[in-house]
């Protein structure tokens, strides 16, 4: 079994993508080629702007997503480095559990 503290750690990851808007943000940028700003992602995903911040928030938070400011605007996309090791833990961890 994985240590304790990596297992709260991916419990908390787990928690932020238990939302349901938290898990459209995420699983659209997973499907987006560049970073989206705060703009497109409202319209893309008809989520109110407040939600959408709040839920942002949630994501980088965790290190599930990367803000990165340019000028005026802000742009969201993945954590590859944190995508990666994620995938391994959920690999080694449901293996481990037997699924």
């Amino acid at each position: 079994m994985e240590n304790t503290a990596s297992v709260a750690k991916h419990a908390g990851l787990f928690r932020a993508l238990g939302n349901p808007n938290r898990l459209k943000i995420y699983s659209h940028l997973l499907r987006s080629a560049q970073p989206q700003n705060v703009s497109t992602l409202e319209k893309s995903l008809e989520i109110k702007q407040s939600h959408l911040s709040q839920s942002l928030n949630i994501l980088n938070n965790t290190g599930l997503i990367r803000r990165e400011r340019d000028g005026s605007k802000v742009f969201y996309s993945i954590n590859k480095d944190f995508f990666s090791d994620f995938n391994t833990f959920n690999k080694n961890f449901f293996k481990k559990v037997g699924i």
